[in-house]
């Protein structure tokens, strides 16, 4: 891995740092916090409409102090996810594998390609209903296949999900808000739904192929979090699913930095892995979205 991937995550934490601070004193305590919280809310919420899980969900953005009281809380968490993409895809007749590294990746975010995520939390006691919104768009390398390694694929779309989560465990007692050691594991279940617009071009084909599919898939799997002592907390998410697809699985897992009870910042790593099929290989209408994305991300977290 190239020694400038930590100075490139470095720099798009940076993007996110100066929101945190500004959140942070916006979501301070004093008089003008109703008027703030509000405002706040609005930016984020047109961030997201214009920016996009989960496919892979922010794996456990709760209220720090939540738990198994009969609280609401709300989260919002904005992230930018930078994945590296190898597997098979076909569109419009013309097919080809892609392998584009970490390296790739990091390269073209100067081209503004990527993943922009946007994950909502609505928390009540030991039940979680979220929901996250996965903008992608990747333009990955051909590797060889029918279209040469000269091929270009272009992917662009949403991955949505909503679901819940549940906590089985979670190993601060009710109205404890004692900040120290911590673990909370939940079981979580949902729909995730995929909308994409692909096409591929090779320059030693005489036309190129497009198509756009949606699909919908179930899936389930468990997160959990560890926090050792304030400020910092570990967390992991995993879960396999099928429907339309042939099969699915999303994994995530990071450290959290939390500023206050109200802002915290994540980085982690991500793997998304999405196996859908339709129409026979050697037709026209044939479509293949065989994918395996991964790669880090930096995130920030608001909660209400």
């Amino acid at each position: 891995m190239s020694r400038t991937f930590p100075c490139r995550l470095l720099a798009a934490a940076s993007l996110l740092l100066p929101a945190a601070v500004l959140a942070q004193g916006a979501l301070s305590p004093g008089g003008l916090v109703v008027a703030a919280d509000t405002s706040l809310k609005l930016d984020v919420a047109g961030a997201l409409s214009a920016a996009g899980a989960g496919g892979v969900a922010a794996p456990f953005p709760q209220a720090a102090d939540g738990g198994s009281g009969g609280s609401l809380s709300v989260s919002i968490t904005p992230s930018v996810w930078v994945p590296a993409i190898k597997g098979d895809v076909a569109a419009g007749g013309n097919m080809t594998k892609v392998d584009n590294s970490l390296s790739d990746a990091f390269e073209d975010v100067g081209d503004a390609r990527g993943g922009l995520e946007g994950h909502l939390e609505i928390s009540l006691g030991k039940l979680t209903l979220f929901g996250d919104a996965l903008y992608l768009d990747l333009e990955p390398k051909g590797s060889g296949g029918v279209s040469s390694s000269n091929a270009t694929a272009s992917i662009r779309g949403w991955v949505l999900e909503a679901g819940a989560a549940y906590a089985v465990l979670d190993t601060r007692p009710q109205g404890d808000t004692d900040p120290g050691f911590r673990i909370v594991v939940e079981p979580l279940g949902g729909v995730r739904v995929h909308i994409m617009d692909m096409s591929i071009d090779d320059p030693f084909l005489p036309i190129g192929g497009s198509d756009n599919k949606r699909w919908v898939d179930g899936f389930g799997g468990v997160r959990g979090r560890v926090q050792f002592a304030q400020p910092f907390t570990l967390f992991g998410r995993a879960d396999i699913g099928a429907g339309e697809s042939t099969f699915t699985w999303s994994a995530a897992a990071g450290a959290e930095f939390n500023f206050s009870r109200s802002i915290s910042l994540g980085v982690g790593y991500k793997w998304l892995k999405v196996d859908f099929k339709e129409g026979s290989a050697a037709s026209l209408n044939a479509f293949t979205y065989d994918l395996l994305m991964q790669g880090p991300y930096v995130e920030l977290t608001i909660r209400f």
